[in-house]
């Protein structure tokens, strides 16, 4: 009988040792489920996070580019500018001639020139 009592206790020892188990391994399992759906939510946060990321790139290097063309822009019209003031400082100094050789008349022609003039300064002014 004690054999059989031995055994039995035995038995029971391991029972009792296998619910151990068997609860520790359902914890571990629990706690693998949360690490990987939490590894999931983390690794869609990240490709969420890439995603934005391209799309500010994308913004960026359409500011950039946006920048260039008024760049290019600015500089045509500086271009254009300075041929124009170049011009009139031309067209004033012809006249200037003209009218320095003809009298101090008020003609039409010293009119002009001083409108020239005004322009050729204004110009200067908006562009500095």
């Amino acid at each position: 009988m004690s054999e059989q009592k031995s055994a039995q206790l035995q038995v029971t020892a391991q029972d009792h040792r296998i619910r151990e188990l068997s609860a520790e391994l359902t914890h571990v399992v629990n706690n693998t489920g949360f690490l990987i759906s939490s590894a999931e939510k983390t690794n869609t946060d990240l490709q969420a996070a890439r995603s934005e990321l391209a799309e500010y790139r994308t913004q960026i290097d359409a500011m950039n580019q946006h920048a260039l063309n008024m760049q290019k822009l600015a500089d045509s019209q500086k271009k254009d500018f300075e041929a124009e003031i170049e011009k009139l400082r031309r067209e004033q100094r012809a006249e200037s001639k003209i009218s320095t050789s003809g009298g101090n008349s008020w003609t039409h022609d010293s009119l002009w020139s001083r409108k020239t003039h005004s322009t050729i300064l204004e110009a200067q002014r908006s562009y500095h």
